[in-house]
């Protein structure tokens, strides 16, 4: 009987030592928060809140379409906003002045971004970036016919 209680007492020592594990775990490497962006190309315009702040964005192409992230220059001139997204593994930067425009994505693929400031940048508070994250806009050469969310956008769309 008495085996059976330090049995009983190793097995919860060792969930208590898991779970304290664990929490210790999360605090050390939070989740950052994501903001799930709608089923169509966004302007995402963002405010960082100090220096160090990273922003999460997530955009899922429903249809498989095509996704695209336009990095416009919010500065005139130094360093910019450092923008990168994740299709699968790696993280790809898209450089300032830029778009990024993926192959077809399965459908219900997930495509991550996040906005943080360069090395070198001059961070001022009240700061701000807009990039163009979502569905990617396309011309149909054939019946010239432009698709997508495309009406408030300039004409920096290539044929894809």
């Amino acid at each position: 009987m008495k085996a059976m209680a330090n049995l009983c007492a190793a097995i919860v020592l060792a969930l208590t030592t898991i779970n304290v594990s664990a929490a210790n775990q999360d605090e050390a490497a939070p989740n950052p928060p994501i903001i799930e962006l709608p089923d169509k190309l966004t302007r995402v315009i963002g405010i960082p809140d100090n220096e160090n702040d990273v922003k999460y964005y997530s955009f899922t192409s429903i249809r498989g379409q095509k996704v695209m992230i336009h990095n416009g220059r919010s500065r005139a001139r130094g360093p910019d906003w450092t923008v990168e997204y994740k299709i699968e593994k790696e993280w790809v930067q898209v450089p300032p002045d830029h778009s990024f425009v993926s192959a077809d994505l399965s459908p219900n693929q997930k495509v991550l971004m996040r906005v943080s400031s360069s090395p070198g940048m001059d961070f001022i508070a009240g700061d701000y970036f807009a990039i163009e994250f979502g569905s990617a806009p396309f011309i149909n050469q054939k019946r010239t016919e432009i698709s997508g969310d495309y009406q408030w956008f300039l004409v920096y769309f290539h044929d894809h």
